[in-house]
């Protein structure tokens, strides 16, 4: 029996998080399925809260802030998938100065998921220690310029954090980045327990009676992850062929 599909989250804008979670919702509504629509409450619920959130929060900030704090996030977790590769690097030198960085790097955990004051004083911290090991070990560690662009990424955060109406940008921002953590993860807990739900269909022979009930809430759930799946390939694609473009009238 298929599962249902992956879709990467964190690459969906705010809109598009809102609207895969209604059609979700809207799918599940229609299957004559009580135990699904009830596996669905809290994703509803969570759905309710963020359309809420976004609707009373000024798009313009919504999206500046959305994309300034990826672009900090992408720097922290490439530094951070770069050292733990480096830690069983065969070049010996190499792998002491990751371990050397390393062993400063893990004192602060992922802030990536924080509210913004707490994940951008921990990347403050994070910027002014590490700022402190010698340039010729973060070269060859291998991370030196995923630290410089984690650096430009947090002054640029920083700069649009900062201006303008600054109390009412942060707050509004930290509670839709509150909102929409909350919504991943009831989507999260919805999909591990649909999952748990077809593992018992196809081992336990009592509840081969649900098993085409079950069928049918996978197959509409994939029908809408497979919608927007394929709309990020198609950005994907689309931001290729531009870069392909652009350096095609550089050569």
């Amino acid at each position: 029996m298929n599962k249902i599909q992956n879709i990467a989250l964190g690459k969906l804008n705010h809109d598009d998080m809102l609207t895969l979670s209604e059609k979700v919702c809207a799918v599940l509504s229609k299957v004559d399925s009580e135990t699904a629509q009830k596996s669905c409450a809290a994703l509803a619920k969570a759905t309710d809260d963020f359309r809420k959130v976004l609707d009373s929060t000024p798009d313009l900030i919504a999206l500046e802030i959305q994309a300034n704090d990826a672009s900090v996030d992408q720097a922290w977790r490439g530094m951070n998938a770069e050292l733990e590769n480096h830690l069983d690097h065969p070049n010996e030198k190499k792998r002491e100065a990751s371990a050397t960085v390393y062993e400063v790097w893990k004192r602060y955990p992922d802030p990536t998921e924080l509210p913004y004051e707490e994940e951008y004083s921990s990347i403050r911290s994070i910027i002014a220690i590490v700022s402190k090991i010698p340039q010729h070990v973060m070269e060859l560690a291998g991370v030196d310029e995923w630290f410089e662009s984690l650096k430009k990424s947090n002054d640029a955060f920083m700069v649009l954090w900062g201006d303008g109406n600054s109390t009412d940008k942060q707050r509004a921002a930290n509670q839709l980045k509150r909102s929409r953590a909350d919504l991943e993860a009831a989507y999260h807990d919805f999909v591990a327990f649909v999952d748990g739900w077809v593992r018992y269909a196809e081992v336990d022979e009592r509840f081969n009676a649900i098993d085409t009930e079950v069928a049918a809430v996978v197959d509409a759930i994939n029908s809408v992850i497979s919608e927007y799946n394929g709309m990020l390939a198609e950005r994907r694609r689309n931001v290729t062929q531009c870069i392909n473009d652009i350096l095609k009238d550089l050569i």
